[in-house]
């Protein structure tokens, strides 16, 4: 199968030595997303994207023809005009297109504060382009189930790719007598109930004569957990930043067991059912205990059971309970049963296969 590349870019342009590794032809396509959405009314912005899109195309066009690419695989974010591209790209190459979701686009709309004829014009959109699409894959089976109940789309579940296959499990390193359970990336609407949850447990702990903190290692500033958790976190959670891996391995040393919080909120039931967390690959590569939680139709919840992960709860009774039996799956064997399900699913040859069947479907 030939292919090529066509980098949708926002800030930065795509990498060299990307570019390098990847030693295939690569089409750039500059949007405005990353502008942000309050700068330009919607009207202009969608004619200057227009613009840009017809321009992109007529320079890409023989680059991308002469590659000899067969299909064009398009790896969609949480904006919807992105159909729009990939449908363009398809008509003037004369390829059939596969496209990969992470995000429901309707569920970013809402949270983007679209008005409901928006998100209905996007709904049609996005049912009418999906359906013309060759294949499409989704980041999680409750994806693959909403797309098919909403526009009778039969998506197939890819997982989030897993580069290091084989986990070792790892003993804590404690400098203290603190037990410490690490939170990886933003704070926002999707997790934030979980942890809120959390904090009040670790609260009551420490009431009682515990010794626990919560550490969120995230880029985000101070002023975002204030506005997420309130002025009182730093009474039970410390802020760390790790901006690169070497970083991340260093600041979550001391991590007794990572927590997975997904939110019960009635107004996040879509997007804790289709999105899938990818700092869950994080956790599962660095040989620590998980704590899993949320709602049990969630995908984080249902992913944890159908692998017979310990530690999951769906309430936060069971999450505090769970937290007195991390010690009894803090070994080797609670790893090997994450080692097995990046194996499973999101190994390099459990993905390749998956696309192979894509491929001659």
């Amino acid at each position: 199968m030939h292919s090529a590349v066509v980098s949708v870019e926002t800030r930065k342009p795509f990498p060299e030595d990307q570019r390098a590794a990847l030693n295939k032809p690569v089409g750039l396509y500059w949007s405005l997303a990353g502008l942000g959405r309050g700068r330009l009314p919607s009207c202009w912005r969608l004619l200057i994207e227009g613009l840009l899109l017809r321009a992109y195309l007529k320079i890409n066009k023989r680059t991308l023809k002469s590659s000899g690419a067969t299909r064009i695989f398009a790896f969609s974010g949480a904006d919807w005009e992105f159909l729009y591209v990939v449908r363009a790209y398809s008509k003037a190459l004369n390829l059939p297109f596969d496209i990969y979701l992470v995000d429901d686009y309707q569920s970013s709309l809402r949270a983007n504060g679209a008005s409901p004829s928006l998100c209905k014009k996007a709904a049609v959109i996005e049912g009418d382009i999906l359906r013309q699409a060759q294949k499409v894959y989704a980041i999680s089976p409750g994806y693959v189930e909403h797309l098919r109940h909403q526009y009778g789309v039969n998506a197939t579940w890819m997982p989030l790719p897993v580069p290091l296959c084989r986990v070792v499990y790892r003993p804590v390193v404690q400098s203290d007598a603190i037990r410490r359970v690490f939170y990886i990336g933003s704070v926002n609407s999707l997790y934030v109930e979980g942890i809120r949850g959390f904090i009040q447990i670790l609260r009551e702990r420490i009431s009682r004569g515990e010794s626990w903190r919560l550490v969120v290692v995230s880029g985000a500033p101070a002023s975002q957990l204030d506005k997420f958790l309130g002025p009182a976190w730093r009474e039970v959670v410390d802020l760390r930043r790790a901006d690169s891996r070497e970083e991340l391995k260093t600041a979550c040393a001391e991590a007794l067991a990572y927590l997975l919080p997904y939110s019960s909120e009635p107004s996040m039931g879509l997007l804790v059912r289709t999105s899938f967390p990818s700092k869950l690959t994080d956790y599962l590569t660095d040989g620590r205990p998980i704590l899993v939680h949320g709602p049990a139709d969630s995908s984080a919840v249902r992913y944890a059971r159908e692998n017979s992960f310990p530690l999951v709860s769906t309430t936060f009774t069971e999450l505090d309970r769970n937290l007195d039996l991390i010690g009894v799956c803090d070994n080797a064997s609670t790893i090997d049963i994450y080692s097995e399900s990046i194996l499973r699913y999101h190994s390099p040859e459990a993905l390749i296969r998956i696309l192979s069947e894509g491929a001659s479907s």
